[in-house]
C-alpha cells in the first residue's frame, strides 16, 4: 500500500472511531481524493468502504456550502512550466500532496516516475501521486 493510499486510509479511519461526525472539508484535498479513489493507485492498493464512507460525506459537507464546489475549484486556468500554453484547469491532472498542475501537454519532458501501484509520482515534492 502507498503513502497516499495509507494517508486516506487513516483518516477514514480515524473519522470512522471518532463516531462519524461531519468533517472538516477542504475542496481541493476532496477533489484530489476522489480522483485518487478511481486511479490505477487506487485500483492496485484497495479502498476500503470506510473510505468510500468518507468521501461521501466530505462532499456532502462541501455540496452544504455550494454545490458547485467542483465547478468553482476547476474554473481557473493552469500553466505549463515547460511550454507556457495555458489549459483550463479541468483538463489537467493534481499532486494529492502539494497541488501542482499537470497540464496534459509535455509529458515526455517531465521524466515522471511511476510508482510500484501504477499511478506517477509528483516530481516537485516526491510526496504525492499525480491524479486527475
Amino acid at each position: 500500500m502507498g503513502s497516499v493510499s495509507e494517508s486516506y486510509e487513516r483518516a477514514a479511519r480515524e473519522w470512522d472511531e471518532s463516531g462519524r461526525p461531519d468533517p472538516e472539508a477542504k475542496a481541493w484535498s476532496v477533489m484530489t481524493m476522489s480522483w485518487w479513489m478511481v486511479s490505477p493507485g487506487a485500483k492496485h492498493d484497495g479502498v476500503s468502504q470506510r473510505l468510500i464512507d468518507y468521501e461521501a460525506r466530505l462532499r456532502k459537507v462541501l455540496d452544504r456550502t455550494n454545490r458547485d464546489w467542483l465547478d468553482s475549484r476547476l474554473d481557473g486556468h493552469e500553466y505549463c512550466r515547460i511550454c507556457g500554453q495555458s489549459w483550463r484547469a479541468e483538463n489537467c491532472a493534481y499532486c494529492t500532496y502539494c497541488t501542482r498542475a499537470y497540464p496534459p501537454c509535455c509529458g515526455d519532458k517531465r521524466g515522471l516516475v511511476v510508482l510500484p501501484n501504477g499511478n506517477l509520482e509528483c516530481s516537485a515534492c516526491h510526496k504525492g501521486e499525480i491524479v486527475g
